[in-house]
């Protein structure tokens, strides 16, 4: 725009077509029409997604005219494709065993397993499907009650059964991303930058159980009032006459969202007296409803009926409020009287010092909510946690002040509301490039890790029915126990020697 401001703008378009398979093998839940296969029905598991335009704009303004100070700042609105496996094989099997993808709702051929009226396992190795078999029908296999003949007459198994659904207009995940920087340079090659960094994302992935029983029937799931929502919508013959057809039916959805706040500061310095180093700063505050695609427990919402997504509002899995580390190296002047080994040494270090990161008190696989969830039931949070940062045998000091909710309750504790250990550790390394000729040269390293011997500690156990465990480590934060060159290892060197042409 003049020669102090640059302006950048430009859209982008981006069409999300829907996973497919060649053979038609798949199909989606609907509520009004059961499991549906693919076919002249259902040309495809969800629809396409044609509208994600992602606009941009951006600018730099050298702000006095003499390029010492300049401001800057963005935005971005970007798409995300869903991660394939969270609709092929979403990671939900703590949800009454319900590993059914979209794909795998219909049978792949793999019958080695009975799915059980409990549900505890699934027809076919990974397989889970709502078909049953025809009285008189010379054992034709039909599904979702839309008349379809998909099976022989080897499958077994008894209802009810795990499905999966999509919803239908399923939206390709989007991140609006914003920034403002101000740059000011210091002194001679020293510079120092302040930054706002911002980001929200909307129709984020998330699953629910569409046929979760009511909040509050624990112990009474023969009460009618206490049916799972599809229970007399969609039934199957069976030996005891009929039976509801399906169990846990997990819907992937857009009901996620996730904001990012932080204020980031660096300072870097180049070339004074051979000393060469940066430092960074970040105080951030990211916060999300779920923090990956494809399931987990302490991710799961646990308000499923009535759903309440808002629910599981709580800090990132990957919250780090602070994080700072420096780097720097300096070039150790020459010692000219001893030649070729008086020169080319350098000296460098890298210290890193952050916040420990959230997890949630949960009770493992016992739901008493009544919803029937078999897991991802989080803990009553009695008092706020006392932390031991560093005993890792008691670093919840008071763990009594967490158990299991009463009998259908949901748990106060919220999701993410407690934080793990944080981590600090300094390394320094000692270096020596020896000219050997024009294009090569040799290179002698020794490299200390963890020079301090700092314990760093992994994350604590999050089951807090089991006080004399919860809120105890014993795993380093490579979540291993025995590093040798990671994250937690104990103080360690190494010798280096590399010939680089």
């Amino acid at each position: 725009m003049s020669r102090r401001l640059t302006l950048s703008l430009g859209l982008r378009y981006e069409l999300s077509d829907a996973l497919k398979e060649s053979d038609l093998q798949g199909g989606n839940f609907f509520p009004d029409l059961g499991l549906v296969p693919l076919g002249s029905q259902l040309k495809r598991i969800y629809n396409i997604d044609k509208d994600n335009f992602g606009p941009r704009a951006g600018f730099a303004w050298d702000v006095f005219g003499n390029g010492k100070t300049a401001l800057r700042a963005g935005y971005a609105l970007t798409y995300d494709v869903p991660n394939f496996g969270s609709i092929h094989a979403p990671r939900t099997a703590f949800w009454n065993g319900a590993r059914a993808g979209a794909f795998t709702n219909i049978t792949q051929g793999d019958f080695s397993k009975q799915a059980t009226g409990t549900g505890a396992s699934d027809i076919g190795a990974s397989n889970v499907n709502s078909c049953f078999d025809v009285p008189g029908s010379g054992a034709q296999w039909v599904c979702g009650g839309t008349g379809h003949l998909l099976y022989g007459a080897n499958p077994t198994g008894d209802p009810p059964f795990n499905a999966m659904g999509i919803v239908r207009n399923l939206q390709t995940p989007m991140y609006h991303y914003y920034n403002a920087t101000i740059q000011q340079q210091v002194l001679v090659n020293s510079v120092l930058t302040i930054s706002y960094v911002g980001s929200r994302g909307q129709d984020l992935l998330m699953y629910r159980d569409l046929n979760a029983r009511p909040l509050g029937c624990f112990g009474r799931f023969s009460d009618p009032a206490c049916a799972r929502p599809f229970d007399s919508k969609f039934t199957v013959p069976c030996a005891a006459g009929t039976c509801p057809e399906f169990r846990t039916v997990v819907q992937l959805t857009n009901d996620s969202k996730s904001w990012y706040n932080s204020l980031q500061v660096s300072f870097r310095q180049r070339n004074w007296h051979g000393i060469n180093t940066q430092y960074n700063f970040t105080w951030s505050r990211c916060i999300d409803y779920n923090s990956i695609n494809r399931g987990s427990r302490s991710n799961a919402p646990q308000a499923q009926n009535p759903y309440n997504p808002a629910d599981s509002k709580g800090p990132c899995i990957y919250d780090v409020p602070r994080n700072f580390n420096l780097g720097g190296t300096y070039d150790i002047p020459k010692a000219k009287f001893l030649g070729r080994f008086g020169e080319g040494w350098q000296i460098g270090a890298v210290a890193t010092v952050l916040d420990g990161r959230p997890f949630t008190a949960l009770i493992g696989s016992r739901d008493r909510s009544g919803q029937d969830l078999n897991g991802n039931i989080r803990a009553d949070c009695l008092a706020a946690p006392i932390y031991n940062p560093r005993d890792p045998r008691h670093y919840v000091a008071n763990p009594t002040a967490f158990k299991a909710p009463a009998n259908n309750k949901l748990g106060s504790c919220g999701r993410n509301s407690l934080r793990g250990p944080g981590f600090a550790q300094w390394d320094m390394s000692l270096f020596k490039d020896t000219r050997l000729t024009e294009r090569t040269k040799f290179q002698f390293r020794w490299e200390v890790f963890n020079v301090l011997n700092r314990a760093n500690f992994g994350d604590p156990a999050t089951n807090a029915r089991f006080s004399n465990s919860f809120g105890t480590i014993n795993l380093t934060p490579d979540t291993t126990s025995s590093p040798v060159l990671a994250q937690g290892a104990a103080r360690n060197m190494q010798f280096v020697f590399k010939f680089i042409f």
